[in-house]
């Protein structure tokens, strides 16, 4: 006999007929926003060294270059922009590479602690965000903008955890870039620009890496206790709006189908929301 109710079976089949509609929807997106966020990073150097435009403005672009730069990446992670079928899934690794170059950060390296956080969420062992996890707001600004900062771009490669679950290639690959920027920076120093280099890569990293942590770690996990799924990620109502959250608001339809684009989740979750009321999730803030 089973342990699934006829109405639960129901549930299920109504709910995975909702996602079908969003599934790889209109992907190309990401492709422009990750190519062109990239590019507009990239233009800051001349412009700076030539001194074309004033370094306060500089700063102010290159901190919002790094607070765009991981949406696409993830969503290549998920092989959301082109299947991994298609002769074109080098665009997807493509995007998912350059985008987070402002970030300092490996693409492969995302990618696999990305893939364990969406397997083990919350678990307070084998979850790679559980380092995100705070008491309040402003704990995670304390948590996530210096602690996690210590290590090689909040990364502790020594760690057992990392040693057993992720790649040698991994590893090496988000090594390789992160010794090659210090390199940079220290050649620049040495040219005189070591300001632009603090003003177009060091800085706008340490703010939007802490932004991104708190926005897409902590927010939508916190208390980050419970696991399972309809458990370990929720729905809250931003009064920031959505566009600072960069639609986080809507998780949950993100941990339940990874396959949806990220700007698909908000009608999805409408669709959604009354059979996630009846799986008693949780939906904060009148969402």
């Amino acid at each position: 006999m089973s342990d699934i109710s006829l109405e639960e079976k129901k549930l299920i089949k109504q709910e995975q007929e909702i996602a079908r509609k969003y599934l790889f929807n209109d992907t190309w997106i990401y492709v422009f926003w990750g190519i062109a966020n990239f590019l507009v990073w990239l233009s800051l150097w001349p412009l700076a060294i030539m001194n074309i435009l004033p370094l306060w403005i500089i700063l102010i672009i290159a901190c919002l270059n790094a607070c765009l730069a991981y949406l696409p990446s993830h969503e290549a992670q998920h092989g959301n922009i082109i299947k991994r079928s298609s002769p074109y899934f080098w665009i997807n690794e493509l995007v998912g590479y350059i985008s987070v170059i402002p970030l300092l950060s490996g693409y492969r390296i995302l990618r696999e602690t990305h893939m364990l956080h969406h397997k083990h969420t919350n678990h307070p062992e084998k979850d790679p965000d559980i380092t995100f996890k705070s008491k309040n707001f402003l704990h995670a600004l304390w948590v996530n903008g210096v602690i996690t900062r210590q290590s090689k771009n909040g990364y502790d490669l020594s760690n057992e955890f990392y040693q057993k679950n992720i790649s040698k290639r991994a590893i090496s690959e988000h090594l390789y870039f992160y010794w090659f920027h210090w390199i940079l920076m220290i050649s620049l120093a040495w040219t005189g620009h070591g300001l632009v280099a603090l003003c177009i890569w060091w800085i706008p990293r340490m703010i939007g890496t802490a932004y991104l942590q708190i926005t897409l770690g902590w927010l939508p996990h916190r208390p980050m206790e419970k696991q399972g799924r309809y458990k370990d990620t929720r729905g809250w109502k931003a009064y920031t709006g959505t566009m600072l959250t960069q639609g986080m608001e809507y998780h949950i339809i993100h941990h339940l189908y990874p396959s949806i684009p990220l700007h698909k989740t908000p009608s999805a979750f409408r669709d959604m929301k009354h059979i996630l009321e009846k799986k008693n999730c949780v939906l904060d803030g009148g969402i």
